[in-house]
């Protein structure tokens, strides 16, 4: 949270000018702000809008499952600290209501590092049916070479508040592919 951010892209851009806002409407009308961080939450209600066409490794990947299509892999290493989505709103509640907080931004992630090889070995294990193909140039949303960027640190949110994300990547896919086929489509 204390690195200093170089945003490179709109999107970035847009998601540093709002914590800016925030943080300037707080003072400018005398009331505490906090900004939360959120690292690449996956899970239910994720879905193709007209404002969001990129989708999640975890949601191309559990639609592959449910569809009964086999999961075309390309590199397993790529990664990003996906965060099971009832865990992101655990931490952001935990920010919410806490009685006081010692930093303006927190991040809400699992804080670990998940690959695409991680992904797909669990999704084999919860679904042992489920087909796996090879195909070295499938990307997935923005995880593809050269996109690559570390776990976010989520040590204040843990020191400071006690929160700690309970989902591995396990439970979580679990849980999400649950909800997935319980839904009468499976886009």
């Amino acid at each position: 949270e204390d690195a200093p951010l170089r945003p490179r892209n709109l999107y970035a851009v847009r998601k540093h000018a709002s914590e800016l806002l925030t943080r300037r409407y707080g003072e400018l009308h005398g009331f505490e702000t906090v900004s939360v961080r959120l690292s690449y939450p996956y899970g239910p209600m994720e879905r193709v809008t007209g404002h969001r066409a990129v989708m999640s490794a975890p949601y191309e990947c559990t639609g592959n499952v449910v569809r009964g299509e086999p999961i075309r892999v390309g590199e397993r290493s790529l990664g990003r600290d996906y965060t099971y989505v009832a865990d992101t709103a655990a931490g952001i509640c935990t920010v919410l209501d806490a009685p006081a907080l010692s930093y303006e931004v927190y991040n809400v992630t699992s804080g670990v590092l998940v690959t695409l090889g991680d992904m797909v070995s669990t999704l084999q294990q919860l679904r042992p049916t489920v087909q796996v193909i090879e195909e070295p140039s499938k990307e997935y949303g923005n995880l593809r070479p050269g996109a690559n960027r570390g776990t976010m640190d989520a040590t204040r949110l843990s020191q400071d508040l006690g929160f700690t994300a309970s989902h591995d990547i396990r439970s979580g896919m679990e849980d999400y592919l649950l909800w997935r086929e319980s839904l009468p489509f499976h886009d």
